[in-house]
């Protein structure tokens, strides 16, 4: 089992099948793995595994996968569709601040940008935040910055 996050695979012209970076990979353009490869995907496919036997998965990516999703074990996602500047907020329930507080960062669609918003903060979890999401429901740029969070814990 991967995990509760959704994974995507494709495939290479030798047969093997990576996890793609990109949640929603497209045979149209190049695509990189979790193990670093780039490549056009021959097949692409959101399921848990792909179709095919175990020899034909590659294990680089399944442990990348692996020590991905241990980082993410303790993180909650919310979008408040837009309400605020920081539409998604991102709490780590193993970082205790106290008080029923966490560490927590609040983040635009694109927190890097000279106008986007990307401040670590605390927060207390809950429905004022927003609807509780998935993690792969957040944009890729909130993505890479909470995996970079969680990479410094």
């Amino acid at each position: 089992m991967l995990g509760a996050t959704q994974s995507s695979w494709g495939s290479v012209r030798d047969g093997k099948w990576h996890i793609t970076v990109n949640a929603t990979p497209s045979w149209a353009c190049r695509e990189r793995s979790l193990c670093g490869v780039e490549f056009t995907p021959v097949n692409v496919t959101h399921a848990e595994m792909p179709p095919t036997n175990e020899h034909h998965i590659c294990r680089q990516c399944i442990r990348a996968n692996s020590r991905r999703l241990s980082r993410l074990r303790h993180v909650r996602c919310y979008d408040n569709g837009g309400k605020t500047a920081d539409r998604y907020t991102a709490v780590y329930m193993d970082v205790d601040e106290g008080r029923g507080l966490y560490g927590a960062r609040g983040m635009s669609e694109h927190p890097s940008h000279p106008q986007g918003v990307g401040m670590y903060c605390t927060a207390m979890p809950g429905r004022h935040l927003g609807k509780r999401i998935a993690f792969d429901q957040l944009p890729p740029d909130c993505q890479r910055l909470v995996l970079a969070d969680r990479s410094e814990s």
